[in-house]
């Protein structure tokens, strides 16, 4: 299972995460994976994996969340891996979220103060029962902490500038520290108001003035309050969340206002009336499944300044998504929206999605097509389609001259990539569990000079041999084959025309019985093959008869194979 948070990036290769077998205890990482160029991720539901991956070697990671790994004890050293090319762990997290960790006992942080989060915002760690100790000592970019139903924890907070938003719940031994500088707040209701003053702000000279001077604060939740305290939330709050409160519509008064950048709203499924607001930069709806989409003309007469917009489990009505309602759009992410047929572009209004940098279209069974003439987003880098079982073609992409990331993942009625091709700027290809698409030449990949890694897992019935000679560019990274049932061989010149070859991952093909006769590519530097049950075997160090094709390879990680 994945989840979303508004305004990121979903690395659908991640779902593989609970498909593999259970002997895959700790997640397959490798140096050249796509994983690198990654903003945000969720893993969540995957109780066979008992520590987690180095995620502090990606560099542009942003959100990290971790829900309800049950296997997992313990979080040290292995989270960051720090070494000699990779000085600092998590250069670029700003929230990290751990949730209903069951079974996790203990954390150890960095002993260098303030090197293992450097740019850290918001932190959460809730529903961890049995978590103990520690916690990292010093965050001082931090400006919202939250601590809750950890009854254990009996660690000193973390240190932290006094604009830190600090929220604890029942986890009554959780220490404050004593540094001149740690501002806490007493305990609190989960479901109370918080305002934050700006420093930069002149202190108020009486109770009256305070409520006008309260700063833009950088986030105020709201549940389970009326409609008139609704109404009195400070009217320089820049960001809003509301979740499960039973509204028809929101107040024009709340959206009417200027400094209203960031709106979420959560299991608010009495909504109705799409909230619109000129201000707007950022829209967040999860659950609010009776919310009805505006009409064209709507949204146009609000000149929307929408940038970020995520519609999850929510709009039950919407069968046609026009992408190009709001014109100024960077990240657009649909995930189950259980009716959705179509993606379109609307006539009369903008034709050409200059501003879209993301499109991810997740969970939405029932979408049929695509845009049917050609995708106007020229500066569009990521393209996700994830679980999308009625899906058939895909647009034309060659317009799309930045994309450099395309996932499609659980597609099974698709039938075809593009005929035309795909974006000479593609960097990461992955595609995965589409029953009907097996990668042939005509797809011309070998003309894609910037294509680093491809990815082809699942699927592929009739594919008995990979790759065909000419099939892939010969400046490829990076490799990875999985869950092909029927693959018998490597075309040993198929892979020894990828010169640049240096990562290879094979996993879970069984019919696979050898490896090439020549060998491997020259520059290969890491290689994995596991759950290959004929093949491993043979691989063993010193003891397999495939060993010496690979024993020059620098990094090797195959299964372990009993006497």
């Amino acid at each position: 299972m994945m989840t979303e948070i508004p305004g990121t990036e979903l690395p659908l290769e991640w779902s593989r995460i609970n498909e593999s077998p259970a002997k895959e205890r700790a997640v397959r990482w490798s140096e050249g994976s796509a994983l690198s160029t990654i903003r945000f991720l969720c893993i969540s539901d995957y109780n066979n994996c008992s520590s987690l991956p180095p995620f502090g070697q990606l560099p542009f990671l942003e959100n990290l969340i971790i829900q309800r790994i049950g296997g997992v004890r313990s979080i040290g050293p292995e989270f960051y891996r720090m070494d000699l090319t990779f000085q600092k762990p998590f250069q670029s997290l700003k929230t990290l979220k751990f949730e209903a960790m069951l079974q996790w006992e203990r954390w150890t942080p960095l002993e260098v103060e303030g090197e293992e989060f450097p740019c850290l915002q918001e932190f959460y760690i809730i529903n961890c029962p049995k978590l103990e100790g520690d916690l990292p000592k010093c965050l001082p970019f931090l400006i919202k902490l939250e601590i809750s139903k950890c009854q254990q924890l009996a660690a000193s907070l973390p240190w932290t500038s006094e604009r830190c938003l600090l929220k604890l719940d029942n986890c009554d031994k959780v220490q404050k520290r004593n540094d001149d500088n740690q501002t806490v707040e007493p305990q609190f209701s989960p479901r109370m108001i918080h305002q934050e003053q700006d420093n930069n702000q002149p202190t108020p000279s009486s109770s009256d003035d305070q409520n006008q001077q309260l700063s833009s604060s950088l986030s105020i939740n709201v549940s389970s309050m009326g409609m008139t305290q609704l109404m009195e939330l400070s009217t320089d709050s820049h960001s809003l969340r509301i979740e499960r409160y039973a509204l028809h519509m929101l107040p024009e008064e709340i959206l009417k206002r200027s400094s209203l950048q960031h709106l979420y709203i959560i299991d608010s499924i009495s909504l109705k009336i799409f909230p619109q607001s000129p201000s707007l930069k950022t829209l967040y709806i999860h659950n609010c499944k009776k919310l009805k989409f505006p009409q064209p003309s709507k949204v146009m007469k609000q000149d929307s300044g929408l940038e970020d917009l995520c519609l999850g489990s929510s709009c039950d009505s919407l069968q046609n998504f026009p992408l190009n309602y709001f014109p100024k759009l960077k990240s657009l992410s649909l995930w189950d929206c259980r009716n959705l047929e179509h993606l379109s572009i609307e006539k009369g209004l903008q034709n050409e999605l200059t501003s879209l940098d993301s499109l991810e279209i997740k969970g939405c069974p029932n979408l049929r097509s695509f845009v049917e003439e050609e995708f106007q987003a020229p500066n569009l880098t990521s393209l996700v389609f994830f679980n999308c079982g009625s899906l058939k073609s895909l647009p034309g992409m060659q317009s799309l001259k930045s994309l450099q990331s395309l996932y499609i993942n659980k597609c099974p009625a698709l039938e075809s990539l593009p005929t035309e091709g795909l974006p000479s700027s593609l960097i990461i290809l992955c595609i995965s569990f589409c029953d009907k698409i097996t990668p042939q030449k005509g797809w011309e990949l070998d003309n894609l000079h910037s294509l680093s890694h491809f990815e082809i897992e699942g699927g592929c019935q009739e594919l008995e041999s990979f790759p065909e000679e000419g099939l892939l560019p010969t400046n490829l990274n990076s490799l990875r084959i999985s869950r092909l049932s029927n693959l018998k061989f490597l075309n040993g010149e198929g892979l020894q025309n990828i010169t640049s070859l240096q990562t290879l991952e094979i996993n879970c093909c069984n019919k696979l019985n050898c490896l090439p006769e020549h060998g491997l590519p020259s520059a290969l530097y890491s290689l994995s093959i596991t759950d290959c049950s004929l093949l491993n075997p043979k691989l063993q160090n010193r003891k397999g008869r495939e060993w010496f094709k690979i024993a020059r390879i620098p990094s090797i990680q195959l299964d372990e194979v009993s006497d």
